[in-house]
């Protein structure tokens, strides 16, 4: 029974890594802290737009990472 639950365990357990990667964006613009955070200030102080189109790529490569790494884990 073991073995027939665990593909559907670490699917869902690698699921919920990706979602919530993608949701400390949103979080850290609302309360917290973090990138989502220093992205909010950068767009509101509006000092500097290069440095802005730098966190959202970084964003969009750490997003781009993950669902790479973890698609390379469900393959195993």
């Amino acid at each position: 029974m073991i073995p027939e639950v665990v593909p559907v365990l670490l699917a869902q357990i690698l699921y919920f890594l990706e979602s919530n990667t993608r949701s400390v964006n949103i979080i850290g613009a609302i309360t917290g802290g973090g990138i989502g955070l220093t992205l909010t200030q950068v767009i509101q102080t509006q000092k500097d737009w290069e440095e802005v189109a730098y966190y959202i790529v970084l964003i969009i490569v750490m997003v781009m990472f993950m669902d790479w790494s973890l698609a390379g884990c469900a393959a195993i």
